[in-house]
């Protein structure tokens, strides 16, 4: 088994153990928060913004690991619930794979839905659990070399990767800097599955030979250090 493949056999059992660790930790300090610390910053409903940077570790071996950004509203519904609505970028080189994808480029756009759980301890530590939904926009592009090998034998070929509905999970940690600022770290599993549409045309005869590729596994882990914005 190849390093790549160990390590997408292993990315679900580390997210879960993570998340035992978390909640395990943050079921205990919630228990030692003193009562005099209650009622602080981290109450109240309140709207954010947030903007981040970081890593995607595809658990496709077809995919190449990349950077990731993105950007959010949170939306808190009290101390210990927030609603998030997140847009995330990351981007990938693609080998080239029998039966599957050509060698190329691919843009995975997840845009999630999120409910968090908040841990608040202290006045300026937040730890959090969050999951929901999302749904993976996506945009493939051909690697020019491999067009070009096809259209010097007088085929042209199109591979486009279809949007997909999937789900996701994580955890984080803010840091207040002040009353409305704070720092984040974050990192997040997607779960999904898309489809690929492929044609080939002669150039000559014009005659097109078309198909589907189903199940292209678009699961990847997202680590992200970032900045919230908290509207008073």
């Amino acid at each position: 088994m190849t390093q790549k493949g160990w390590w997408a056999k292993k990315i679900p059992v580390l997210v879960f153990a993570l998340f035992f660790a978390l909640s395990s930790s943050f079921a205990y300090a919630i228990q030692v928060t003193p009562e005099t610390e209650k009622g602080t910053s981290n109450s109240g409903h309140r709207l954010g913004v947030g903007v981040w940077g970081g890593y995607g570790l595809f658990s496709n071996g077809q995919f190449n690991d990349g950077v990731a950004f993105g950007a959010s509203f949170i939306l808190g519904l009290g101390k210990y619930f927030a609603v998030e609505l997140a847009g995330s970028y990351l981007g990938t080189s693609v080998e080239n794979e029998a039966n599957s994808l050509s060698k190329g480029k691919l843009a995975a756009m997840p845009l999630q839905l999120s409910l968090l759980g908040r841990f608040p301890v202290g006045k300026k530590l937040t730890p959090y659990l969050l999951a929901g939904g999302n749904y993976f926009f996506n945009s493939f592009s051909l690697d020019s070399a491999s067009a070009d090998g096809w259209d010097a034998v007088g085929i042209t070929l199109s591979e486009k990767v279809a949007g997909a509905f999937g789900f996701h999970f994580g955890a984080g940690l803010e840091f207040a800097l002040g009353d409305s600022l704070s720092a984040d770290v974050d990192v997040r599993y997607f779960l999904a599955n898309g489809k690929s549409n492929w044609s080939m045309k002669d150039n000559e005869s014009l005659v097109e030979t078309s198909g589907t590729l189903s199940d292209i596994k678009l699961n990847a882990m997202v680590f992200a250090l970032g900045f919230k914005y908290f509207f008073k």
